[in-house]
Formats: structure tokens, sequence, C-alpha cells
């Protein structure tokens, strides 16, 4: 009886300490922050005052900033004020021995905190938004047309349902599930699109006519001998057997795709051709696809991984690295030099570079594209562990410095070895991750995916507008936390003159980085928008492409027939100049004029339905 006595003693001893802490939290929670409750305050009664009138403008940078100050406010005060009368009614009830009602005043009490805290955190995770107004370029675009890139889409190229990720029989990969014959040809209308020219094959010699020119070589196309090198992302490959639905890849149909526009479209040796991973792996699934059409292909990967997993067997070649390559622009958050970089020598011995992206959110660095796919060019070794991973130099770097800080990607991206050797940008955006690893594919919600998969293939000269144009697809599907995701953008595109102030120097010989292209945010994710596309300005050029639609069926009722060819020659000879006479859909291979080049696209698929 006694023991029963102090236990019941020492239980309301204990409830009623609970109790207290309780109004303690609640007369704490009734304070608020007065300065903060106001200025959240004048965000709602702004955001009501803008939008309500015109629902559209809560699209618009300022009210996308406004609107998560003003929906804490609203939930700070509905839960602070749920909390405080579920306290407030334990704390009654208690005081006249209603015990257990107390108890569930309390759980309430506790529900309504949890829900307010959830939502608060929700509403200001920090969502990256633009430091920039839409449509403000800056820098200077690359390319045949400056600042062009391609967009090709074909919802058949994917087919997948989100209840089979948990399958190991199937994969998302696979030829059964990545349209391979459709992948082929969106490579082949998107190299078609980007140059203007009418075939594969006058595609490739202008893509080659082009970068030498740039490079001061001359009016010349590939030569004999010459070496290409493909950049993949292979960061999930931790050995050759990786497989499985839960973490990011490039699916084989874009290696193979690729493969055969170099060997049978422009006619290069498979001797010459490199595809290096230098950090990772060349997994089975990419390996045993290629090499089956492609023996002669080079296929480098790491020589060195802390799991032991045998590199450079079954095939593969080791890479080998140079040391010294990359002489970095900046230092470390600690005011420190970061230890010079080798690289694959396949990089260095390379005449031309492919860099085949994924275009994937990125849990650390916002989104991992085309850019940081260059962070697998060189091998993390013990060596160089220290400098990547720790002390806050390369990896750190890399996620949202702030814009006063140099960023390592800028010196990547313009490395007489990297990006300056780069001919191509090709981008895998076939399926939507949401971060770089530990995801399964992710369908997109807005237009014109619409619940599906993204089942797209990006293509560019130009290294800032490929990864601009990646950045706002990702911004409007998926939760980019930081403040300054695009710096390296802003970096690159006015690497002359950055806003950090940095020399970019990535071969320390004294000679500075120019514009690395051009950079700019679409006015929605609606329309899509660049300043190309408005005629407002001299940024990037946005072109979309159903690959489900024949080239030629302009009027696009799935057939190409006598309408298409009336509606290609009344707007016979017309340039964009003409602006009332150009029919831009009739502009077959964009390249701003309608002449014989549209005629011969069109007369392909004469009469050919889809």
């Amino acid at each position: 009886m006694r023991i029963r006595v102090i236990t019941l003693v020492s239980k309301n001893v204990l409830f009623h300490y609970f109790l207290t802490s309780m109004k303690r939290i609640y007369l704490l929670c009734r304070r608020g922050l007065l300065s903060f409750c106001v200025l959240q305050l004048a965000a709602l009664i702004w955001f009501l005052l803008r939008v309500i009138p015109k629902p559209s403008r809560a699209t618009y940078p300022c009210q996308r900033v406004a609107f998560p100050m003003a929906s804490s406010l609203i939930a700070y005060l509905i839960g602070t004020g749920g909390t405080a009368l579920a306290l407030r009614q334990a704390c009654k009830r208690y005081r006249f021995g209603y015990r257990m009602l107390a108890t569930v005043f309390i759980f309430l009490g506790f529900m309504i905190a949890w829900l307010t805290i959830s939502i608060e955190s929700e509403s200001s995770r920090g969502e990256f938004i633009p430091s920039e107004s839409p449509n403000t370029p800056m820098g200077e675009g690359k390319g045949i047309y400056a600042g062009r890139v391609v967009w090709i889409h074909d919802p058949e190229a994917t087919l997948w349902d989100p209840a089979w990720n948990v399958r190991t029989d199937i994969f998302y990969w696979d030829d059964q599930h990545t349209n391979q014959e459709a992948v082929e040809k969106m490579i082949s209308k998107g190299i078609r699109k980007l140059t203007g020219q009418a075939s594969d094959k006058k595609a490739w010699d202008a893509i080659f006519r082009n970068f030498n020119l740039t490079r001061g070589k001359g009016n010349i196309g590939y030569l004999a001998g010459e070496k290409i090198a493909i950049k993949p992302n292979h960061n999930n490959q931790i050995s050759h057997n990786n497989r499985g639905n839960s973490d990011p890849d490039t699916p084989p149909a874009m290696y193979v795709a690729l493969l055969k526009q170099l060997v049978e479209i422009a006619k290069i040796p498979q001797e010459n051709i490199t595809i290096c991973e230098s950090s990772r792996f060349i997994d089975d699934k990419t390996y045993y696809n290629c090499s089956m059409l492609f023996p002669d292909v080079r296929y480098i990967e790491t020589n060195y991984f802390n799991l032991g997993n045998n590199p450079g067997t079954e095939g593969r070649l080791m890479a080998e690295l140079i040391p010294d390559m990359i002489i970095w622009s900046g230092v470390n958050y600690t005011g420190l030099p970061i230890v010079n970089y080798p690289l694959a020598k396949s990089f260095v011995e390379a005449d031309y570079i492919i860099n085949l992206a994924r275009m994937q959110g990125h849990g650390g660095a916002g989104i991992s594209v085309s850019a940081k796919n260059w962070y697998g060019c060189f091998c993390v070794s013990p060596e160089y562990d220290n400098a990547f991973h720790y002390g806050n130099a390369l990896h750190s770097l890399a996620y949202s410095p702030a814009p006063n800080l140099f960023h390592p990607l800028v010196d990547l991206m313009g490395h007489e070895h990297l990006g300056k050797k780069t001919i191509l940008y090709v981008m895998d955006g076939l399926w939507g991750f949401d971060r770089n690893w530990g995801s399964a594919p992710s369908p997109y919600s807005y237009p014109p995916f619409n619940d599906d998969y993204p089942s797209s293939i990006f293509l560019s000269q130009d290294p800032v507008a490929i990864d601009s144009v990646a950045f706002d697809f990702l911004r409007f599907q998926f939760t980019l936390l930081g403040d300054y995701l695009d710096h390296y953008l802003h970096e690159a595109a006015l690497a002359a003159d950055p806003p950090s102030g940095t020399f970019y120097d990535p071969e320390g010989d004294g000679t500075g980085l120019q514009s690395l292209g051009v950079h700019e945010h679409w006015n929605n994710h609606i329309d899509k928008q660049y300043s190309r596309n408005l005629g407002t300005g001299n940024g990037i050029e946005l072109i979309y492409c159903n690959n489900q639609i024949e080239e030629g069926d302009i009027n696009q009722d799935g057939e190409v027939n006598l309408v298409d060819l009336f509606l290609l020659f009344v707007s016979w000879l017309k340039t964009k100049q003409d602006a009332q006479e150009f029919n831009p859909d009739a502009d077959l291979n964009k390249d701003g004029k309608i002449n014989i080049v549209d005629y011969c696209l069109l007369s392909e698929n004469w009469k050919k339905p889809n």
C-alpha cells in the first residue's frame, strides 16, 4: 500500500512539473517576436494586394520571396494560438481533477505544435530564388547559333510505373523501358537543330568546323587520327555490377546513340574514341551494351577506389593521371591554397571532348549537370582526398558559396584540357532525379510533362547556357536549397570580371578566362522563353522539338503533305527579320531562314505518317 501511494505521489509530481513546463512554453509562444511578425504581416499584405487582382503574379520573383514569409505568419498564428488554447484547457482540466481529459488536451497541443513546426520549416526552408530578374542575360553566347540550347522531348522514350521502383528484375534504364530507337532519333534531330543543317553528317562537320575556327585552327573539320574523349556521369558506379532503380544513372541507350553518331555518321574510327570516367567504374550495363557494337572504343575507369573493386579489369582500362594539371584560381574557406590537381591522361591527349552529363538535383550543390560532371575527370585517390572532401575545399566550395568566393567549377569549365576542348554538351534528361544518389526516377508535374517522366535530351555548344536551362527545369520541379546555387553560372558567364573578383587562370600561365557562355533564367515555367526567344536580348535561345512530330509536319496534323508544302512556300526565302511573313514552324532546321534546306527536310518525310 505504501509503495502504491509513493508511486501515485511521484506520478502527480512529475505530471505537475510537466504541466508547469508546458505553461512556460505557452507564455513564450504568446510573447513571440514582434518585429518579425510585423515583417511577416507586411509580406502577407503585399502578397494579397498584388496577387488577388492578377493571380499570375504569384510566379514573380518578388512574390515567391514574399509568400513563404506570409505563409509562415499564418502558420505561426494558427499554431501558437491552437497550442496555447489546448494547453490552457489541459491546465484547467487538471485543476478540476480531470487528468485523463487533461492528457488528451496535452496530446492535442503537442500535435498542433509539431504540425506548426513542420509547416514553418517547409515554408522557410531556404528554397532557391534567383538573385536577378527573369530574362536578364549576362555573358556572351557560344556556338554556331550563340546561346542556343536544343530540347528534344519524346514521352515514348520512357516507360515506367513508380510502383516498379522496388523491383529487382527490371530496371528503368534497360531497353524495355528506355526506348533505344527514340533516343537515337532524339540525338539525330538534336544535332541538326543545334547546327541548322539538313543531315546528321553535315551537322557534325559544322560542329567540328565551328570548334576549330574558335580555337584558331581554321575552317577545317575532323582530321584523321584526332582523338575524342566522352566524359559521362558515373557518380553512382562503385563497381562493375552496380544495378538498381534507386540511384540516378544514364541509360546505355544514350551511349549507344552517341557512339553510332560518331562512328557511323561522323566516321570517327572506334580506336580514336574513349569513354573515360576516371573517378568511378564503367559498369557492366554500359560496357556490354557499347562494346558489343563498338569493341574498339576504349573504356577507361578509375585507377583507385577505396572499396577495392578491381578497377581496370574485364575489358576496361585504368586511368592514367598526369599530376599538377589544374592550378586552382582561389583558396578554400580558411584562406589556404588548394593543392594542384591531376587530370586523366585521356582528356589531356584528346583533341575533342563531349560532355555527356545528366540533368539531376544534388543534395549539396543544388544541381549536378554538365559543369559538375567535370568533378569525375580526376581520380580522388588518398593523395588528394583530404583536399577534395575535407578542409572546406573542392567539394564544399561547390555547395553554393557566397558571391564573393571563388568557384572551382569555373576553373574546370574553362580549363584548356576540359571545357576548352569540348565541342558538344549532351544532357540526359530522360528520367527525373531530385538528387545525385538514393533517388528513383521522378515524374515532372508541369507542362508539357504533366506527371510523366521528363523524357528529354538537351544539346548545346554553350556550357553556361545548357546548365542555366537545366537549372530552370530542375528548380521548378524540385526544392533546391540554398541562396547562391547559380553563383557558378554568374562567375562563368562573367569570367573576365566575375562577381567574386577572382582571376580565373586554371593553367596558372597568367592568361585569365573570358566569358564562358551566356546565363539567364526563363520568364516562367509554362512558356519557358529566354531573351532570344522573346527578341529582347542576346541571351539564351531554347529550341523545343517534339520527337514524335516528323520533320516537315508544319501544321502538326500527323502527316507531311501538300498542306505543309503550301505553308513552307508561303514563307519561302523569308528570314526572321521578315517578322510578319516568316513562319517559325516552317523553319524546320531552326537556322532563321526558310530555304532549300527546309524543303529537303520536308521532302525526306513526304506523306510519312507519325
